[in-house]
């Protein structure tokens, strides 16, 4: 057997222990709500960076080291955190419409980017994940107060959506950039 072949129960398994793991963090911190949204986002996303790739599933388990995992996910999660700080401060969200919007960004980012929206298998297990860790990326941090004043638009809240995909986007660019300027 190739040692490239992966195990089906191994890679549930995998995903098993990486979704507990990201849980207790996740929910710990939760619990204690701490402030400075932006650093504790890509803290997260660089801790699920590092777990995901620690059980061999960097860049859907093509990640040649942690350093190339880093450099292509870093400006993405920045770009999402950064978009997600625009859109707290500039419009009032609920919990719900929050998670689900961060979730709905891992789903395109994840599946719609990588084309795997074509193997209903990963999007049968790794869709409900991608959207629970993308949803608490920006659940978990204290988030912004908004402008005094402002009250939910949904015009409003799609063109923030739409900035932060073309903010993750723009990163995306700069990290290919970045990996063809260090090879």
């Amino acid at each position: 057997m190739d040692s490239h072949i992966r195990h089906p129960n191994l890679e549930v398994l995998k995903l098993a222990l990486t979704l507990a793991l990201w849980t207790l963090v996740a929910v710990a911190l939760y619990c204690l709500r701490p402030p400075g949204f932006v650093l504790v986002a890509i803290t997260l996303a660089v801790f699920e960076e590092v777990l995901v790739y620690s059980l061999g599933g960097g860049l859907q388990g093509k990640a040649e080291s942690l350093s190339h995992d880093l450099i292509l996910t870093v400006p993405v999660i920045v770009g999402f955190v950064v978009g997600w700080f625009i859109s707290l401060k500039e419009q009032p969200w609920s919990e719900t419409g929050l998670y689900l919007g961060a979730g709905l960004h891992g789903f395109v980012l994840e599946f719609l980017m990588t084309g795997l929206i074509f193997n209903p298998v990963a999007v049968l297990l790794h869709g409900g994940p991608v959207l629970f860790i993308y949803g608490s990326l920006v659940l978990v941090p204290r988030p912004p107060r908004p402008r005094e004043g402002r009250r939910f638009l949904l015009v409003r809240a799609v063109g923030l959506w739409c900035m932060t995909l073309l903010l993750m986007v723009l990163g995306a660019i700069v990290a290919d950039h970045v990996l063809r300027r260090t090879r």
